[in-house]
């Protein structure tokens, strides 16, 4: 439960990441795009650590996902972005398919909380 948790954080810092990375206009602004640099290297060192203990497709299906999705709200709200009817039913598919990724991984799949994974492989 340890590991949802710092996949949220790294989310959280990746999607300021990206909005810091939209207010830096071009990396032009330095207090922004210093910002974007740290919340990125914060988002990728929580996202290491994730990864020792989980597998790696429902991972990058999660953060990938609902990460765009936040993106999305980010661009929405901050920057005055606009969706059609289309983008929205596309950002719908997303969130359908990380749901239906995170799903499917078997148990025996996922990882132990010591770090060491499980093989699904027997010999």
């Amino acid at each position: 439960m340890r590991y949802i948790g710092l996949l949220m954080v790294a989310i959280v810092c990746e999607t300021a990441a990206a909005g810091l990375l939209k207010h830096s206009n071009g990396l032009t602004k330095l207090w922004p795009s210093i910002g974007m640099l740290v919340a990125y290297a914060a988002e990728l060192l929580l996202l290491s650590v994730v990864l020792k203990a989980m597998p790696i497709g429902p991972v990058y299906a999660i953060w990938a996902g609902v990460g765009t999705a936040l993106t999305t709200l980010i661009g929405l709200f901050m920057f005055g972005d606009r969706l059609t009817p289309g983008a929205w039913t596309g950002l719908g598919f997303v969130m359908v398919g990380v749901i239906l990724l995170s799903m499917s991984t078997k148990p025996e799949d996922q990882s132990v909380e010591s770090g060491q994974t499980v093989s699904s492989q027997t010999q």
